[in-house]
C-alpha cells in the first residue's frame, strides 16, 4: 500500500472530506477507484480539486458526522492502481535504495524524502550519519527501482549535498 493522501477536515455537510495531497497528478487520482484509511477499504465516488487541495467523496460517507472521525487520517492505495511514468517514481519505492557514482562509490542508502514543493530532497544514511540532496535531473545518472539502486553525478552531488 502506498500512502497518498492526509484527511485535513470534512468540507460541507455531505460527506466531502479536504485532504492534503501526497499524489500530486490529478489524472492519476482520477483513475484511482479504491482507498484504504486504516485498514477499512473504501470506494471512491468522486474527486475534485482545488487550490492545491483535493475534495474526496466515498460512496460509504454521507454525512459530516460520519467525515469527522477521518480527520488526519492517511489514505493509502494499492500500488497496482497506480501508474508512473518513466521518470516518476513513488517514494515507497526509493526509500532503501543504495546511492552510488558512476564508479560505484557508496554514499549511503535512502532513509526518507522530503517533498517541499520545488525539487525534493532525498535524506540518505551512511555509517549513522545522515546527508541530504535534491533529486534533480542534473544529479541523478541512473535510477533503477529494481536493483535498488541511484547513480549520481559525483561533481554535481558534492556542490549539492548537506
Amino acid at each position: 500500500m502506498v500512502e497518498i493522501a492526509k484527511i485535513l477536515k470534512p468540507q460541507g455537510l455531505k460527506g466531502e472530506m479536504k485532504l492534503d495531497l501526497f499524489l500530486k497528478d490529478e489524472e492519476t487520482w482520477k483513475k484511482i477507484k479504491n482507498v484504504q484509511i486504516e485498514h477499512q477499504n473504501y470506494i471512491v465516488k468522486s474527486i475534485r480539486f482545488y487550490k492545491g487541495f483535493g475534495y474526496i467523496l466515498l460512496c460509504e460517507i454521507d454525512s459530516i458526522e460520519k467525515c469527522e472521525i477521518f480527520r488526519n487520517k492517511h489514505i493509502f492505495v494499492d500500488k497496482s492502481e497506480l501508474e508512473t511514468d518513466q521518470n516518476e517514481y513513488l517514494i515507497d519505492d526509493l526509500v532503501g535504495c543504495k546511492v552510488v557514482d558512476e564508479n560505484e562509490n557508496y554514499f549511503g542508502e535512502v532513509e526518507s524524502i522530503e517533498s517541499y514543493g520545488g525539487a525534493d530532497i532525498i535524506n540518505i544514511l551512511n555509517c549513522g550519519a545522515k546527508r541530504s540532496f535534491p533529486f534533480l535531473k542534473t544529479i541523478l545518472v541512473d535510477v533503477d527501482v529494481k536493483a535498488k539502486k541511484i547513480v549520481v553525478n559525483k561533481e554535481k552531488l558534492k556542490e549539492v549535498m548537506i
